[in-house]
C-alpha cells in the first residue's frame, strides 16, 4: 500500500529551463519576491475583495494558492482570470475542507481556554490542553500543503487531509514548517500591536506574501511525493 495518494495522469517534472543556475532556499524565495512584488500586491487585494462575504474565505485561499504555485514554478498566468477560474472550480471543495478545518481549530482553541480556567483546581488539565495545542499547530501547518493540492490535483478531501498530515513529517519539512509558523505568528502579533496601520498593509502585501511563503515550502514536496 502506497504511503501517499497520487495523481497519476500528470506529466513528469522534466528539466527546468534554468536548472543549471536555479537558486535554492531563501535566495530563490527572495528572487521570486523581487520579480513578483507587484503581482503579490494585486493578489492580496483581489484575495481581500473575495473574502468580504466571509463564507468565501476558503475558496479565496484556494485561488490564491493556485496563483502562488504559478509564481513558485515561474509559470505564465493571467492573475485575475486564473484567480477567478480557480475560485469557481474549487469553490465547494475548498469551502467544505476549509470551514471544516477552521471549525475544528476553533473548537480546539475554545477547549484550551476552558481547560486553562481549570488549571488552578486540577493541574492534570494541562495534559489535554497541551495535546490540543499540538494538534492545533499541526492543523495549521497542514493548510500549507492542503490548498496547493486542492487546486492542482483531483484528489478527494480524505486523500488531501491524509497527504497534508504525512507531508509534515518528511525529512527537512519540520524546520521549514516551524519557520513558516514563526513567520505567521510574527505577522499576527505585529498586526495586533500596530493596528489599525496593519489593516492597510495586510490587504496590500501580507496575505499574498504569506501564501507565497507557505506554497514555497510545501509545493516541492507535493510535486515529488504526490504529483510525481
Amino acid at each position: 500500500m502506497k504511503l501517499f495518494f497520487r495523481k497519476l495522469d500528470v506529466p513528469g517534472k522534466g528539466i527546468p529551463r534554468n536548472a543549471a543556475t536555479a537558486k535554492k532556499g531563501f535566495a530563490r524565495l527572495w528572487e521570486i519576491f523581487t520579480v513578483e512584488y507587484k503581482s503579490l500586491c494585486i493578489l492580496s487585494l483581489v484575495f481581500s475583495l473575495f473574502c468580504i462575504p466571509v463564507v468565501t474565505i476558503p475558496a479565496a485561499m484556494a485561488a490564491m494558492a493556485r496563483i502562488s504555485v504559478y509564481m513558485v514554478d515561474d509559470e505564465p498566468r493571467f492573475l485575475w482570470h486564473d484567480f477567478l477560474k480557480a475560485f469557481k472550480e474549487n469553490f465547494w471543495k475548498a469551502t467544505l475542507f476549509g470551514w471544516g478545518m477552521f471549525l475544528a481549530m476553533a473548537i480546539m482553541a475554545l477547549s484550551m481556554i476552558v481547560y486553562r480556567e481549570g488549571f488552578a483546581q486540577n493541574i492534570y488539565l494541562t495534559i489535554p490542553a497541551c495535546i490540543l495545542l499540538i494538534v492545533e499547530i499541526l492543523f495549521n501547518q497542514m493548510l500549507f500543503y492542503a490548498y496547493p493540492m486542492l487546486v492542482r490535483t483531483d484528489l478527494n478531501l480524505r486523500a488531501i487531509f491524509k497527504n497534508s498530515f504525512l507531508l509534515l513529517f518528511l525529512k527537512g519539512n519540520g524546520i521549514k514548517n516551524f519557520a513558516m509558523l514563526v513567520f505567521e505568528a510574527a505577522v499576527f502579533i505585529l498586526s495586533i500591536f500596530y493596528a489599525p496601520f496593519t489593516l492597510a498593509i495586510l490587504p496590500l502585501y501580507g496575505f499574498g506574501l504569506l501564501s507565497l511563503c507557505a506554497t514555497f515550502i510545501s509545493w516541492p514536496s507535493i510535486k515529488q511525493y504526490v504529483i510525481k
